[in-house]
């Protein structure tokens, strides 16, 4: 992409005798310093996804978590009927297997009229 951008700006200075070089230079990296800046970005993203996707597990420390969930609900109409009970604390439910949340707090509006 820079050497279109150069190849461009190399075209104009024959159809234009009156740029100097350092017109040429200013108009160039006027162009080049964002792209440049655009790829660092990108290059920064592409490592630190690299470090995320590729981060050791630690299976003692994640079976430990599990083990100190009480209940482990599948879906979402399991996971309602443990709010429901006011005895069950939330902090013992394992929700990693649940994806759907919607009115997980809701309660029947017919029996509230």
């Amino acid at each position: 992409m820079l050497d279109g951008i150069t190849s461009y700006f190399n075209k104009a200075k024959v159809k234009n005798p009156f740029l100097s070089p350092s017109d040429i230079e200013l108009a160039l990296s006027s162009f080049v310093s964002p792209i440049k800046e655009v790829n660092n970005q990108v290059l920064f993203v592409a490592e630190l996804k690299d470090i995320v996707e590729n981060q050791p597990v630690n299976e003692k420390a994640r079976k430990q978590s599990q083990a100190e969930y009480k209940y482990h609900p599948k879906n979402n109409q399991e996971l309602k009927d443990l709010v429901a009970h006011n005895a069950v604390k939330l902090s013992e439910i394992d929700i990693s297997k649940v994806s759907n949340f919607t009115q997980l707090f809701i309660k029947d509006y017919a029996n509230l009229l």
